[in-house]
C-alpha cells in the first residue's frame, strides 16, 4: 500500500512582504486562488482507500486554508515555496536603533531671543555718547551762527561813549573792536572825528577757530579818578585800558607779551 503525502523536508518558506494598494489586492487574491486550485488538483489522487482519502482530503483542506490567510492589515498568500504578504496600508516606518546616531537635526527654536543686561547697558552708553556728541556739535554750530548774525565776519563790535577825549554828549566818541585774523584791534574816533582816530593793539589769540571769537568793550571808572576806563572782554578774560584824559594805556603785562603801545594823534 502506497501513501502519497506531501514532503516534509521542503525548504522553509520565505516570507516576502509586498506592499500593494487596495486596487491591486483583488488581482493578487484571484491569482492566489488559481494557484491554490492548481496545487490541490496536482496533489489529488483518485485511487485512495478510505483512510488514505480522508487523510488526503484533510491535508488538502489544510493546504487550501493556509494558501490565503487574512491578516489585520492585509492578506498572506502562498505561491509555491514562497509566501507573499500583501499589505493594504502605508509601509511601516523603520525604527531607528538606540545606538545609531540620529541624523535629523531638531529645528532651531523660533522663540524671542533674549539679550544679556550688559548688552542694554552698552547700548545705553553708546546712545548717551552719541547724544552728547550731537548736542555739542549742534551747540557749537548754533553759537557760530548766532555770532555771525550779531558780529559778522570778521568779528566786529561797535559802541559810543563819552570818555573826555574832546567829545561830548552831542558828539560822543565812537569805538570799534575788531578781531582781524586773531589779532585784536580797537579803533577810537574821538568825538566822531576820523582825522583824530586812535588805534589800540590788543593781544593775539592762539588756537583753532579763534578768528571767530568776538570782542566787546565796556567803560567804567576802575581806579576812581573820575574818568571812564576801557575794559576789553575776550571770552572769559578782561583787559583793562586806563584813561589818561587823552588816550587809553594798555596793561603792562600786555606790553610785556608783545602788545604795541597805542598810537597818539601826532604819530606818523
Amino acid at each position: 500500500m502506497q501513501y502519497h503525502r506531501q514532503p516534509t523536508n521542503t525548504p522553509r518558506a520565505r516570507k516576502k512582504p509586498i506592499y500593494a494598494t487596495t486596487e491591486q489586492a483583488p488581482a493578487a487574491s484571484h491569482r492566489a486562488d488559481i494557484d491554490a486550485d492548481e496545487t490541490s488538483e496536482r496533489h489529488t489522487q483518485p485511487a485512495y482507500e478510505d483512510d488514505e482519502l480522508e487523510a488526503g482530503q484533510r491535508m488538502t483542506s489544510i493546504a487550501r486554508r493556509y494558501t490565503r490567510i487574512p491578516m489585520p492589515d492585509g492578506m498572506l498568500y502562498r505561491q509555491g515555496n514562497e509566501q507573499v504578504y500583501v499589505h493594504h496600508g502605508p509601509p511601516p516606518t523603520r525604527r531607528a536603533s538606540r545606538n545609531a546616531p540620529t541624523t535629523d537635526a531638531r529645528p532651531a527654536p523660533t522663540g524671542r531671543r533674549r539679550f544679556h543686561w550688559v548688552f542694554f547697558v552698552g547700548v545705553g552708553l553708546l546712545v548717551m555718547i552719541a547724544g552728547y556728541v550731537a548736542l555739542s556739535s549742534f551747540g557749537s554750530w548754533w553759537h557760530i551762527q548766532s555770532d555771525d548774525s550779531t558780529y559778522g565776519r570778521p568779528r566786529t563790535f561797535q559802541t559810543d561813549a563819552v570818555v573826555g577825549h574832546g567829545d561830548s554828549q552831542a558828539h560822543p566818541s565812537h569805538f570799534i573792536a575788531l578781531n582781524l585774523n586773531r589779532h585784536i584791534l580797537v579803533i577810537e574816533l574821538p568825538g566822531g572825528d576820523v582825522s583824530t582816530s586812535l588805534i589800540y593793539s590788543g593781544p593775539v589769540l592762539l588756537g583753532d577757530g579763534q578768528d571767530l571769537t568776538p570782542v566787546t568793550l565796556t567803560f567804567t571808572d576802575v581806579n576812581g579818578d573820575g574818568r571812564l576806563d576801557m575794559v576789553l572782554h575776550i571770552l572769559d578774560q578782561t583787559l583793562l585800558f586806563l584813561n589818561t584824559g587823552t588816550k587809553f594805556v594798555p596793561p603792562s603785562n600786555l606790553v610785556a607779551r608783545g602788545g604795541s603801545h597805542p598810537p597818539t594823534p601826532g604819530d606818523a
